[in-house]
């Protein structure tokens, strides 16, 4: 009777770590992970490539992050003037339909970036710089992971920068050179260090 019982016991176990990995799959790798020839970098990462993050503050350090809106204002005075259009999304314009829902953003900004071709001024990632503020930093690295899962699944769909910083992620469309990413990393690390 106790051999049966271990063995019910292993096929429960065994059932729990499949469906485990299978969630993992289905929900994106990437982030911090470093593919294959490719090496850890603090400007973001492209086809989910590796992320920036930091370490998380303590609790007694921890301070209420900026808005979206505040953050994408500290991208446009970093651009030198190509970004000359704003949007911040509500319930009824966010184009993926996470604001404020359970587990989606809290705020949301996009920034059209006049430097990338074939663009017009409308919000769509890949046309600038987006600002999505979430509620905790779970929420962000999960985002972060899910869009980089995407662009390693599917290269054609082209890439993104991505940057995760406490509960604030920045997406900076991969059409722009790194050098404005780069801006737009340390203009987006400022404002969240106000």
């Amino acid at each position: 009777m106790t051999r049966t019982k271990i063995r019910k016991t292993g096929a429960a176990t065994t059932l729990a770590v499949a469906a485990i990995g299978s969630i993992a799959l289905l929900t994106g790798c990437g982030g911090n992970e470093t593919p294959a020839g490719g090496s850890p970098s603090n400007q973001g990462t492209t086809a989910g490539m590796p992320s920036s993050t930091r370490p998380s503050a303590s609790a007694s350090e921890s301070k209420t992050a900026p808005d979206a809106a505040t953050i994408a204002k500290a991208l446009q005075a970093a651009s030198g003037g190509h970004i000359k259009s704003l949007w911040t999304y509500t319930e009824d314009t966010d184009p993926n339909n996470l604001i404020g829902r359970p587990g989606g953003y809290t705020s949301a900004t996009f920034a059209y970036d006049n430097r990338v071709p074939d663009c017009k001024a409308k919000p769509d990632s890949m046309c600038g710089a987006q600002v999505e503020q979430f509620a905790n930093e779970a929420d962000a690295k999960r985002r972060l992971d899910y869009i980089a899962g995407i662009y390693k699944a599917a290269p054609i769909l082209g890439t993104e920068y991505l940057t995760v910083e406490g509960s604030t992620l920045l997406r900076v469309t991969g059409e722009l050179k790194p050098s404005v990413n780069r801006a737009y990393v340390a203009a987006f690390n400022a404002a969240l260090s106000k």
